[in-house]
């Protein structure tokens, strides 16, 4: 399926209005690899823009779904109620006509000449892609990274009690999750509030979990010299200090004159000593 925001919109409309998020991305995922990784982050973020401008993610009945926004609700009601009746019919979208996609759902339509009827196979469960984060954030996640990149912690405290799940979720620009923002801004209470309540809830938060740049929440401490979150995420959550950026570095190669020698022990910084 051609990656244009057409393709999305007309997919939406035949599927009456709304599709499953983890279909929607195994409808254009063909479009969206590539053997080049350049080309696949660029046809990723195009889709990701195709389908906001088009829709919004909502939860019905437990399942999150790509819904139409209201500006093209038109579409459905010109008579394209559900995909059952829009099979081999043309909708305009910016003049001209579009024919709609094929469903992924096991359905039957009949052929141009009124035969008989053929079943599409629907998706197996297996077939779909574990990135849903292609796909728009929802309103309470979007809300919660917002508000982890402003620092309103209380608000941050707020959301994470009512899920868990929030903990987990990145910022799709920066790739920051909340420890990455706790730790820049050295908020000990908050970073250790956001790890022990998801533990809590179930949810294994990784605590060494890179940005797109290959940051830690050790590498964002140590770059804004935060001695105690470093520390912190050493000595009491295990984070890697190892572990080595898309540049190749440490975190102790971002540490900054006047860090105790006891930290950078921590760290793993080489001894700069000459023995006798």
């Amino acid at each position: 399926m051609a990656l244009t925001q057409e393709s999305v919109l007309s997919l939406l409309i035949a599927e009456g209005g709304k599709v499953k998020k983890s279909d929607l991305v195994v409808k254009f995922r063909d479009s969206i690899d590539s053997d080049d990784p350049a080309e696949k982050e660029r046809n990723r973020e195009l889709f990701k823009t195709f389908v906001n401008n088009v829709a919004v993610v909502k939860e019905i009945d437990g399942v999150r779904y790509v819904v139409v926004r209201k500006m093209y609700q038109n579409c459905l009601q010109d008579g394209v109620h559900t995909a059952e009746n829009t099979d081999n019919k043309e909708i305009p979208l910016t003049g001209e006509p579009q024919r709609l996609p094929a469903r992924s759902e096991d359905t039957g339509s009949r052929d141009d000449a009124g035969g008989e009827r053929r079943s599409v196979k629907s998706t197996k469960a297996s077939e779909e892609p574990k990135d849903t984060s292609l796909v728009p954030l929802e309103q309470s996640e979007h809300e919660w990274l917002v508000k982890c990149a402003t620092g309103h912690w209380s608000q941050v405290y707020g959301l994470l009690l009512r899920d868990n799940q929030l903990a987990e979720k990145r910022d799709f620009m920066s790739g920051f999750t909340a420890l990455h923002w706790a730790a820049k801004c050295g908020n000990s209470d908050m970073l250790g509030k956001i790890i022990d309540l998801s533990k809590r809830g179930g949810v294994d938060i990784d605590v060494n979990a890179k940005t797109h740049g290959g940051y830690t929440p050790l590498h964002i401490a140590a770059l804004h010299d935060q001695e105690y979150i470093m520390a912190m995420l050493v000595g009491e959550y295990g984070a890697d200090p190892s572990i080595r950026d898309n540049c190749g570095k440490k975190a102790y190669h971002y540490l900054h004159k006047g860090i105790s020698g006891t930290l950078r022990e921590m760290l793993g910084e080489p001894s700069t000593q000459q023995g006798p």
